[in-house]
């Protein structure tokens, strides 16, 4: 048991952290004109939408607005179309998109287009309110039971939130996701794998509040379970076998839906990066610890050259023009290029020490920061010497009789030979050039441009945010 003494330090010390989260918060809470502006516009829309769709269609607003924890400045909307169950699902997906396209007003400046998630779904743009809003379909269910996609959860979260938080603990919410959103790891898009709004909400309704949150990224032990509806949290037993069923060290149960971990999309890194923001932020409890401020990508191309002064390093970036389809389908493709690259140049003794992937504004990049420049020996790696007949037909190949470039690295064989390309620049334009090198299905070489001097602005501002998200914590 804690001493009164050691209470009232520790109640202290977050007496000032909270000085510094409270103004923090007042400056992320949405005022009450931009709130006054999405409730119209959110109503508005929805308005539109029950003028089209048949009586038995729901209309309603989900996702941070409908719950009030979104942050000042960066609020979008989400609609849900909710269909009865009995149609066929295509169908539903078909009539929704029809419908929704509908109330589009491009007169008045809106614009849209459709992306894929389970369902398509359409993305309404307003310059005028300089808003989007996300008009879904799902199907109309009252409980996980009755489920037939993964979307027809939301209205389900929708509930379980209103139901459970107080406007003190939606502000916490607010607070959460600020200081996840300061370290790159709020969001569970691919490109981030790290917390959704969801679990941001479920996690100040399980411990109550921000500093008990923090207190429990700080301190967490894996495999960890996280049990919403009991406000339990276990690093025993249970949270083994959970671990097992999830296949993550990082399980937090859906209210809604027992079998269904909300944490799914949390990468071990964002989990790390987590634990350690908040163990500084209880320890430091000052505005540094939270706020990556002091950050610019402006004259990125000069802070590239200064990160290769300083680290000896070369960076070689491709840029590469992308098609309009949505983030998460193309983010896996630019990831798998990244991988296909560094395999190619590792083939041929170049080992990037940092490869970094960033994508915007429909362009996307891919960084290798190499700290080997040139090569004029590389190493060709054979079978298992016990693979008799295989390992000899190496050796024969691959001999030089004028010097000794032959031996075994352990169990393999292995030969030294000329290097086929002297530079990671000659490598990477050999991979572009090579016709058995294959893209992923969306990315195109013609579209790609390798950089190894000189990188356009807009370029380096994609690379330098990426390192900066990388190597900062």
């Amino acid at each position: 048991m804690k001493s009164k003494s050691v209470r009232s330090r520790k109640q202290s010390g977050y007496q000032r952290l909270n000085g510094v989260l409270k103004g923090i918060l007042e400056e992320i809470r949405p005022t009450a004109e931009e709130i006054a502006a999405l409730n119209e516009y959110s109503n508005e829309l929805m308005g539109r939408l029950r003028k089209v769709v048949p009586r038995n269609v729901e209309i309603i607003l989900a996702g941070s607005v409908a719950r009030g924890t979104q942050i000042r400045g960066t609020s979008d909307i989400d609609i849900f179309m909710l269909f009865p169950k009995g149609i066929a699902e295509r169908e539903m997906e078909r009539k929704a998109i029809e419908l929704a396209k509908k109330v589009v007003h491009r007169s008045h400046g809106e614009s849209f287009v459709i992306n894929y998630a389970e369902h398509p779904y359409l993305k309404l743009i307003s310059e005028k309110f300089g808003v989007k809003a996300d008009i879904v379909p799902a199907f109309k269910i009252r409980d996980s039971s009755e489920m037939a996609t993964a979307v027809d959860r939301t209205q389900l979260h929708n509930q379980f939130v209103m139901a459970s938080l107080s406007e003190t603990q939606k502000d916490h919410v607010r607070l959460l996701k600020y200081i996840l959103r300061e370290h790159n790891i709020y969001g569970a898009e691919a490109r981030v794998r790290g917390f959704s709004g969801y679990l941001c909400e479920l996690l100040v309704h399980t411990f109550g509040d921000i500093t008990k949150t923090l207190e429990f990224f700080a301190s967490v032990k894996r495999p960890c379970l996280v049990e919403p509806l009991s406000r339990g949290v276990s690093t025993a037993e249970s949270a083994k076998e959970a671990s097992q069923h999830f296949k993550s060290n990082f399980v937090v149960i859906d209210p809604t839906d027992p079998d269904r971990n909300v944490a799914a999309s949390v990468s071990e890194e964002s989990l790390f990066r987590a634990s350690m923001v908040s163990y500084r932020i209880i320890k430091e409890q000052s505005l540094k610890a939270i706020s990556r401020y002091g950050f610019s990508d402006d004259d990125s191309y000069r802070r590239l050259e200064s990160i290769e002064k300083a680290t000896g390093l070369k960076i070689y970036t491709l840029k590469i023009r992308l098609p309009k389809i949505s983030d998460d389908t193309l983010w896996p493709q630019i990831v798998k290029l990244s991988g296909q690259m560094v395999h190619f140049l590792e083939s041929y003794s170049f080992k990037p020490v940092i490869t970094l992937q960033e994508m915007d504004g429909g362009d996307g990049v891919i960084a290798f920061f190499m700290d080997r420049q040139s090569s004029s020996i590389e190493l060709v790696r054979g079978p298992p010497g016990f693979m008799h007949e295989d390992a000899v037909v190496f050796y024969k190949k691959h001999v030089n009789k004028d010097m000794d470039n032959v031996s075994f690295d352990g169990e393999r064989i292995f030969a030294l030979e000329e290097a086929r390309y002297k530079t990671p620049e000659e490598a990477i334009r050999a991979a572009l050039n090579s016709k058995s090198f294959r893209f992923p299905s969306y990315l195109k070489k013609k579209s790609t441009v390798l950089y190894s001097k000189e990188i356009p602005e807009g370029c380096a501002k994609l690379v330098y945010r990426a390192y900066i998200r990388k190597m900062t914590i």
